[in-house]
């Protein structure tokens, strides 16, 4: 979710590298800085979000990562790509 700007989304392979699409596929996300949210294949019907925090229904998945990425609220997950964006970025993910 980009301060200012349309949101962009990826999809990692099983390496865990991904390419954001914003407008065309593979394109890039905006310039600027972005709190980044995640979620697991199949978590959109694993998850309510309703105007809280996530909660687990009856078919949640098990996820690779905390629920707080999950949330634009929570995620800490943060990446500034400067005012001309970047090609190379490295997302770290912490334990709770």
């Amino acid at each position: 979710m980009p301060v200012a700007g349309r949101p962009g989304y990826a999809t990692t392979d099983t390496q865990g590298r991904f390419a954001v699409t914003t407008f065309r596929p593979g394109d890039g996300a905006v310039p600027g800085r972005h709190r980044v949210t995640l979620r697991a294949i199949g978590e959109a019907h694993a998850f309510r979000f309703d105007d809280g925090p996530p909660r687990r229904t009856a078919s949640s998945v098990q996820l690779p990562f905390t629920t707080k990425y999950a949330s634009s609220i929570d995620t800490d997950l943060e990446v500034d790509l400067g005012e001309r964006g970047s090609r190379d970025l490295e997302l770290v993910l912490s334990d709770p």
